[in-house]
């Protein structure tokens, strides 16, 4: 990964720090393991990709002060449940369900920001490659490597606490442990490799039904790799005073997919047939819209 050297500079991914980051060499790891089961990467000494370089907990506080992005020439306000968000996963009525602190684009400031993690919150910032430069050049390292888009979120969650209860997420994702531990929860998926559209909360029905779970516990300089779709929970371990991880995205839009090879070759057949688009106009717009639903529905 792109991260900061000892003398400042940045270090492109390449094969071997890529065999790093998944365990295995990347042919394998495409062929293997992409898209089909997690993989748990304990860490390695002495590490090339020196993850704890990215962020570390003494930086939390400047992040914060600092605003909603690093290429900003002025400040702006992290609003809150879009650019950081307390979360803790609760009980309602025998259910599990994921509370949130404070009113939506309300601005939290760092004392309730610590007030609230001292509470058993866990802190979420989004899109952590918008505002600390050393994970923007990792991602911009990724994106390079694999053509896939890349974002990060950063975690902080206190002793003994639960951030989300049980869900899926549409993108998949490596989980970058940088500090503490943290003990995960995997369970079959709900939806196989969903989209965006197709993420929803699972039903009291189908979380009794689940199996039991996989666990993994990651220790700081540990990946964990999670396909789009693998129903998970994570909490830190009571004997740790927190854990802080970095959740790199790996945004598989239609662009990356099968899926949306269908979608662009009728896209392109339409085009040159005059025959209109999904979105209307031209006597076959009709159509090629049915052939687009029935495509995301197979």
């Amino acid at each position: 990964l792109k991260r900061p050297s000892g003398d400042g500079g940045l270090v492109d991914i390449d094969a071997e720090s890529f065999l790093e980051l998944v365990g295995r060499p990347a042919a394998s790891f495409w062929r293997d393991v992409w898209e089909r089961e997690p993989l748990h990467v304990r860490s390695t000494a002495p590490s090339k990709l020196a993850f704890g370089r990215l962020l570390q907990l003494a930086d939390i506080d400047s992040l914060l002060e600092r605003g909603a992005s690093v290429y900003a020439e002025t400040r702006t306000p992290l609003a809150n449940f879009h650019d950081v968000s307390l979360v803790k996963r609760l009980e309602r009525d025998g259910l599990p369900w994921t509370g949130r602190w404070g009113a939506e684009n309300e601005t939290l400031g760092v004392e309730t920001l610590k007030r609230g993690f001292n509470a058993g919150f866990s802190l979420l910032v989004n899109d952590v490659e918008a505002r600390v430069a050393a994970v923007a050049a990792a991602c911009s390292a990724l994106e390079a490597y694999t053509r896939i888009l890349c974002n990060a979120n950063l975690y902080l969650t206190p002793a003994g606490a639960q951030g989300f209860d049980a869900h899926y997420d549409w993108m998949d994702g490596l989980v970058v442990q940088l500090d503490g531990a943290k003990r995960w929860r995997l369970y079959p998926p709900l939806v196989a490799l969903p989209r965006a559209d197709l993420t929803r909360k699972p039903t009291a029905a189908e979380l009794a039904a689940l199996p039991t779970a996989a666990e993994v516990e990651l220790r700081e300089g540990d990946v964990l790799y999670l396909p789009r779709g693998t129903l998970h929970e994570a909490s830190t371990p009571a004997d740790q005073p927190q854990s802080l991880h970095l959740t790199i995205g790996l945004n598989v839009g239609e662009g990356v997919t099968l899926e949306g090879l269908v979608h662009a070759a009728l896209d392109e057949l339409a085009a040159a047939g005059g025959g209109g688009s999904a979105s209307g106009g031209g006597g076959g717009g009709g159509e090629l819209a049915l052939l687009h639903s029935g495509v995301r529905a197979a």
